[in-house]
């Protein structure tokens, strides 16, 4: 029997399950950056230990782009003056980035043999990521690029067009790379890199969260998500039994299988993911998401680095459990620091 407070709560908040999405996605971002390394060192690994970790690794595929998805969501059927628009991202973004880039500059300076000049850690930030993680900021800023745009596009165009630029964008982004890939064959006269990129999963996430919510639609995306999973779980195996070495081409999170891992898994989160919402870990999450994205890569390696005086990652005992272990202690840590940097005034800026 469904609870009519839980009810009355998803009613009078319609949006409330992207803090479940949020809350699922970044949970799963650092589980991936605590399996990855375990994944990576095939083939020194016996067969259940890598095994525990690519299972784990897959599971979390998705993470980022629901991000991207959501933000599709919530962005793109707004209306907004172009700079009220680009004043409240960048002012959100633009910050974060510049502080933590200098942060994990001074970090990543104490595997330098010799010091840099000073000018190059101010440009290094220009020249794109300066850690493996930041990517994803200097993707969102490219994407709000293209977001007024996008809403003009999604204000008059039909289901049917939305949909047709989907399957564009699924050719062209998922299934024509790897194909290419796969027989080295190319198709340069369609002009398919045109809808290639990560703008795709802002139109998914604008298009299935309008879709109604019905049975058949979660038994499709049930077995999009098991579907996916099932191929991300498959594909790099038999890549990497090929070629001797770990193979993560089928990781990426422009493929079709890790797509459909995405889209499934969004469905499934705006249907159960408001009946979550009303937890305060969750919402505390949510809230903090977006700085735990930035801080947890560096207390994982803090953690793992052993300066501490112990060594905690995914391989300090069978991945079994030192994965869900270093996951869970660093996704706390990440949670505590980031709502200490929240109450702060300042510092709150480079912790949004």
């Amino acid at each position: 029997m469904n609870d009519p407070a839980c009810e009355r709560r998803i009613a009078a908040h319609p949006l409330a399950w992207a803090d479940s999405l949020r809350a699922v996605a970044i949970m799963a971002v650092v589980l991936l950056h605590v399996s990855g390394p375990v994944v990576g060192a095939f083939p020194r690994l016996s067969a259940s230990a890598w095994w525990t970790g690519h299972a784990l690794d897959c599971m979390a595929r998705a993470s980022v782009p629901l991000f991207f998805m959501l933000s599709g969501a919530l962005l793109l059927g707004r209306q907004e003056d172009l700079p009220v628009f680009f004043r409240k991202r960048l002012g959100k973004l633009l910050p974060p980035l510049v502080a933590w880039s200098a942060i994990y500059l001074a970090w990543d300076a104490r595997f330098l043999a010799e010091p840099r000049p000073w000018w190059e850690y101010l440009a290094a930030p220009l020249h794109g990521a300066v850690h493996y993680h930041l990517w994803f900021l200097y993707e969102i800023l490219r994407l709000y690029l293209f977001v007024p745009v996008l809403r003009v596009f999604v204000r008059h165009a039909k289901s049917s067009e939305l949909d047709y630029f989907l399957l564009l964008w699924c050719l062209a982004a998922l299934v024509y790379p790897a194909f290419r890939h796969e027989t080295g064959f190319r198709i340069s006269l369609l002009g398919l890199d045109t809808f290639a990129g990560y703008a795709g999963y802002l139109l998914l996430g604008y298009r299935l969260a309008s879709l109604e919510l019905t049975r058949r639609g979660l038994r499709y995306a049930g077995l999009l998500f098991a579907g996916g999973y099932l191929a991300t779980l498959v594909l790099p195996w038999l890549a990497t039994m090929e070629s001797g070495r770990f193979d993560g081409r089928y990781y990426e999170y422009l493929t079709p299988n890790v797509a459909a891992m995405a889209a499934g898994g969004f469905y499934l989160l705006r249907a159960f993911g408001a009946r979550l919402s009303g937890s305060q870990l969750i919402g505390r999450c949510a809230q903090a998401s977006f700085g735990i994205y930035l801080a947890h890569v560096l207390i994982l390696e803090v953690l793992s680095s052993g300066i501490l005086g112990l060594r905690l990652d995914g391989l300090f005992i069978h991945p079994l459990l030192g994965i869900p272990l270093t996951a869970t202690v660093v996704f706390l840590l990440s949670l505590a620091v980031v709502s200490l940097l929240q109450r702060i005034p300042v510092l709150g800026k480079i912790a949004p």
